[in-house]
């Protein structure tokens, strides 16, 4: 327990006389009384102490050195602020430090001394990092340990800049296929390309699509080659059947405007697309909303076509553009490093040869994003990854880390057993 003194004279402790009731008049009364015998009391215990003191500091002395012994008033010896008389104070009976303040005065001046006592622990209590009890420390409070667990920068992976390249190769090659969606319409509407030409492209950039998915991700589209060739007939066959509807689809609208939302939807279409699958860093394509907008994007440029054979021809390479083409980059870019830089060099030199003779300018001006996008925005995220700053610690939200291989064991346990049943 500690006891704080604190002065106070008398005058400012004179009650008023005019404008008292007759209660606060007794309940003063009352008070002074308490406050007299209380600091008489207290007045003795600190005399008695110093007494004590006294009469041990001669006795220790006795046998050597002699000792000064200050036998000055205790009005002399700093009862306010005097560690004797916090010493002493500190001794006083349990019924001396209960009570909120007692007045002390001293025979020498008259002066009121207010003991005004608190409670305190000499040791405070440690502070939990816990819900359940109650402490006696505020809600955000924080002790000395609790940046000692801070980590920075601990699951930020270093960039180098030609795997970066080697990453961004998946922009270029998305790129290359949105210029060629875009190219072939502009030359079936010029008549510069018939549409048994492309017709022929799509067979076999149908054929061999399958074939990259059945070699080298080990499986065919669909499960089985029965359930791929079925699925390949519904999408021909729908198509086909669509291309009058989708002829007259948006004749009313005007060409201006829908090359504008052409172009709105396939920027859309690359911001949004899921390049992580073509990277293979995930096994599932998650990108719903950016293939919505690139088939949004075909239908539109469909009905500016002149012949219905021309709608089926451009809406059938569009969705093998956007719709087949992920799976089989996604499984050459698991197999080798290689086949996937020339498949990226493949995809960009195709969607020059269809650029090139309708636009020069935009061929250009498609070569300078190639180049941004592949060496100089690389360059620019390894230069400011030395910026970065993750703060991890104990307040962040505690994340299960499962490892890849037991979550494709976990996957492919049901469609093992469902086969082997």
């Amino acid at each position: 327990r500690c006891i704080y003194v604190m002065p106070r004279r008398v005058e400012d402790r004179k009650l008023p006389v005019d404008d008292q009731s007759e209660n606060q008049r007794k309940s003063s009364r009352t008070l002074n009384q308490k406050h007299k015998t209380k600091s008489s009391y207290a007045f003795d215990q600190y005399q008695l102490q110093q007494q004590r003191e006294a009469q041990v500091g001669v006795s220790k002395d006795s046998a050597g050195s002699p000792r000064q012994v200050n036998h000055q008033k205790p009005s002399q010896q700093g009862l306010i602020r005097s560690s004797s008389s916090l010493l002493a104070l500190n001794s006083w009976p349990e019924r001396a430090a209960e009570q909120n303040s007692v007045a002390v005065q001293s025979p020498e001046n008259g002066t009121h001394h207010v003991v005004e006592s608190a409670t305190c622990d000499t040791a405070p209590h440690k502070w939990e990092r816990v819900l359940w009890k109650r402490q006696p420390y505020s809600d955000n409070y924080t002790d000395a340990t609790f940046l000692r667990e801070l980590v920075v920068n601990a699951s930020v992976p270093t960039r180098h800049y030609w795997a970066v390249v080697l990453d961004s190769a998946a922009i270029t090659q998305q790129m290359s296929v949105v210029v060629a969606a875009v190219a072939v319409p502009s030359h079936l509407l010029n008549g510069s390309l018939p549409a048994q030409v492309v017709l022929v492209a799509c067979a076999v950039l149908l054929l061999t699509g399958y074939a990259v998915c059945a070699l080298l991700g080990g499986h065919i589209l669909g499960g089985s080659l029965a359930h791929g060739v079925r699925q390949c007939s519904l999408l021909v066959g729908g198509v086909f059947f669509l291309s009058p509807l989708l002829h007259t689809l948006t004749r009313t609208v005007s060409a201006d405007t829908i090359i504008a939302l052409t172009v709105l939807l396939l920027l859309g279409h690359l911001v949004l697309h899921d390049y992580n699958f073509v990277n293979s860093v995930t096994d599932r394509l998650s990108g719903t909303l950016s293939l919505g907008a690139a088939v949004f994007a075909a239908v539109l440029l469909s009905s500016l076509m002149a012949s219905e054979l021309d709608v089926f021809a451009q809406v059938l390479f569009s969705l093998e553009a956007f719709l087949l083409s992920p799976f089989a980059r996604h499984y050459i870019r698991g197999a080798s490093t290689t086949a996937h830089i020339v498949t990226t060099l493949l995809l960009l030199a195709g969607a020059l040869v269809l650029l090139a003779p309708l636009s020069t300018p935009l061929a250009a001006l498609f070569v300078g994003a190639v180049i941004c996008v592949t060496f100089l925005c690389p360059l620019w995220l390894v230069s400011i990854h030395k910026f970065k700053a993750q703060i991890n610690g104990p307040w962040d939200e505690a994340v299960p880390h499962i490892p890849r291989e037991v979550m494709l064991a976990a996957a492919a346990g049901p469609v093992a057993a469902a086969g082997a049943k």
